[in-house]
């Protein structure tokens, strides 16, 4: 009867102390989830300001918000499902085709505005984001 009742306190405690993991990861979750939401906020409000800026880079925006850049790219990935690069060239391709489809006559004011000096490598960019050169995507809005 006594290895019994030992063998249920065990159980009992598996319990107990599986329950208070779950409450603990859920509490640091949400905490954690609050804390990124606030941070990506800021961080997104800063990469918009500066998205003509060339040297924008995740160590700059992790710096502007007091993150290590290697956490902020994680927390970054885990909030949006998708690389820091890979969310600012989205940015600066879905800037330029606005700002083609609103008549801008250069490509080279394009790139200036999305922050990519090269026009070629803009070209290149471009066409792979959108299936067309900028020149295409101009004559086929205009259309």
């Amino acid at each position: 009867m006594e290895s019994l009742t030992a063998a249920q306190a065990v159980d009992v405690s598996y319990k107990i102390l599986g329950e208070a993991i779950e409450e603990r990861e859920k509490y640091a979750e949400s905490g954690e989830n609050k804390c990124a939401k606030e941070y990506m906020t800021v961080a997104l409000s800063y990469i918009g300001e500066h998205l003509q800026e060339e040297e924008l880079s995740i160590v700059q925006v992790a710096t502007q918000i007091y993150l290590n850049p290697v956490y902020f790219g994680r927390v970054f990935k885990n909030t949006f499902h998708m690389t820091f690069k890979k969310y600012l060239l989205q940015q600066r391709m879905e800037k330029a085709k606005r700002l083609i489809q609103d008549g801008c006559e250069s490509i080279g004011t394009v790139c200036e505005q999305v922050g990519i000096s090269n026009a070629s490598y803009f070209s290149h960019l471009f066409k792979e984001y959108t299936g067309k050169l900028p020149s295409e995507y101009k004559k086929d809005y205009e259309e």
